[in-house]
């Protein structure tokens, strides 16, 4: 296999080593580099170009047989796939990029001859379009594209291998302008000649119209006059009949009037006794509030009158029974002391010093 490649060859008994070893293939690849280096793409001729696409096809065969030999020694070395991988990657990578840089001017090329025949196709189908044009245009529009098509020079400079084609449907649209002027310029005529007619027979409808508007107005104007002369009659009658409902009016106006200046002195004087009627009932609940009042203030001060007495006679009451209990406890205190021996008086005075608080850390429980 490896015979069939004049760019790149790597013998079976190094390939591993080749493939294992860090920048081994850059001996290969540019190898592979300097006869790209050295190719001079030529895109004027066929050979040229045949020869830019011979190189870059050398070039992807070469990427097609290195990547195989990597692969077959990734397949019979399990243990290194990870570094023949990478390698195979590197030289596909590096051969793609390469590929694209050698077939860069012949792409090129391809697309500006692409773009150039495009554009002629363009123009030709504008020819095509304009000979089968049938949308309707006045005879100044179609002479202006005509102008245009005639200004249009098909040269083989401009149309290369389509100047006949070229040739072809310019004169075609030519001839299919020129006839569809003609028929313009036809239509045009006729029409103006129609726009003739069509104004003299309305000048003389127009007259016709203005005899007939001339009777009817002089009808009108009679009839109008008749019809004045009755809104005047009527008018007259209208106003005498307007004065007398404008009296009537006036008479049953100022009768309304009168009462109602009646009702307004009426109701001014009821509605003054109201205010006196209120006037008292306000004084006199006034005065009945004032006698509750004193009332109220009465009974309330006799009620707490009371209420102090009793508090007073409950606080003696109190008073008198706090005395008494502790008397009996008092009393009781001093016969204990005397059964424990102490005389009486004397028992009677350490009561009383203990009662009133003299002995420190002794006291009576009332």
């Amino acid at each position: 296999m490896a015979e069939d490649f004049d760019i790149a060859v790597i013998p079976r008994e190094t390939a591993l080593q080749v493939f294992t070893t860090p920048k081994a293939l850059d001996p290969y690849l540019a190898k592979i580099r300097q006869q790209i280096d050295a190719h001079k793409p030529d895109m004027s001729t066929k050979k040229g170009r045949e020869a830019t696409a011979s190189l870059a096809f050398k070039v992807a065969k070469s990427k097609s047989y290195l990547e195989g030999v990597g692969k077959e020694l990734a397949d019979a070395q399990k243990e290194i796939p990870k570094k023949i991988d990478a390698a195979r990657k590197f030289v596909r990578d590096t051969l793609d990029a390469w590929k694209e840089e050698v077939r860069k001017p012949l792409t090129d090329w391809e697309a500006a001859e692409e773009a150039r025949v495009t554009k002629i196709k363009n123009a030709i189908q504008e020819f095509q379009l304009c000979a089968g044009d049938h949308t309707p245009r006045s005879s100044q529009v179609l002479r202006e594209r005509l102008n245009e098509l005639q200004k249009d020079e098909v040269t083989e400079a401009v149309y290369a291998e389509y100047v006949s084609v070229a040739a072809e449907a310019r004169k075609a649209a030519i001839e299919h302008v020129t006839r569809r002027i003609e028929a313009a310029e036809k239509a045009e005529r006729d029409a103006q000649e129609l726009e003739r007619l069509r104004r003299e027979n309305a000048e003389r409808e127009a007259l016709e119209a203005q005899l007939r508007a001339q009777k009817v107005a002089e009808e009108q104007a009679l009839r109008q006059a008749k019809e004045q002369e009755e809104r005047v009659a009527k008018a007259a009658a209208e106003a005498q009949e307007r004065e007398r409902q404008a009296a009537l009016r006036r008479e049953l106006e100022a009768e309304q009037r009168l009462q109602a200046e009646r009702d307004a002195s009426a109701k001014r004087e009821r509605e003054a006794a109201d205010r006196v009627l209120k006037a008292q009932q306000e004084a006199q609940e006034a005065r009945e509030r004032a006698e509750r009042a004193e009332v109220e203030a009465k009974e309330k001060a006799e009620r707490e009158q009371r209420q102090k007495a009793a508090q007073e006679a409950a606080e003696a009451i109190a008073r008198e029974a706090d005395k008494a209990h502790k008397r009996r406890i008092n009393n009781a205190a001093v016969d204990a002391l005397v059964l424990g021996g102490v005389p009486k008086e004397t028992a009677k005075t350490v009561v009383e010093l203990i009662a009133k608080k003299m002995i420190p850390a002794v006291t009576i429980a009332y």
